[in-house]
């Protein structure tokens, strides 16, 4: 009797345990990030026009802001201006796109590029021949 008593504990336990992990794995949410530019920015929603790989152009794309959205290379959501630079870590929550890091990147890739370009031109030293 007490090793029925332990199969059906065994089995109880077991279904609880795929029970709650069943739980857990939906709970989980999709993490996404996407790199475009802010064409509209209020206190709830930020929209960004990003480029869709799968049907190659352009889309404008809404993203929530709630009061957990983390902002980087930024103090406040009014100093996000239209035609900046941004990436967006998000997850989807009832079908809806939430932003969880707001990452701003002022300068574009080509004044960056240029800006390092002169900096390093800066700081060459003038070659020094040495005779033997």
């Amino acid at each position: 009797m007490s090793r029925d008593l332990l199969v059906v504990l065994v089995l109880t336990l077991s279904l609880m345990m795929v029970s709650i992990c069943g739980v857990l794995f939906a709970q989980e949410e999709e993490i996404g990030y996407i790199y475009g530019i802010v064409k509209s920015v209020s206190p709830d929603y930020i929209t960004v026009t990003e480029y869709d790989y799968i049907n190659e152009q352009e889309i404008d794309t809404t993203y929530v802001i709630d009061p957990a959205t983390e902002l980087s290379n930024v103090d406040s959501l009014e100093n996000i201006n239209m035609g900046d630079n941004v990436g967006i870590d998000y997850i989807i929550r009832d079908e809806k796109r939430v932003a969880k890091i707001i990452i701003v990147y002022k300068e574009s890739y080509e004044e960056e590029y240029k800006s390092s370009e002169i900096e390093n031109s800066e700081s060459e030293e003038p070659s020094i021949e040495i005779e033997y």
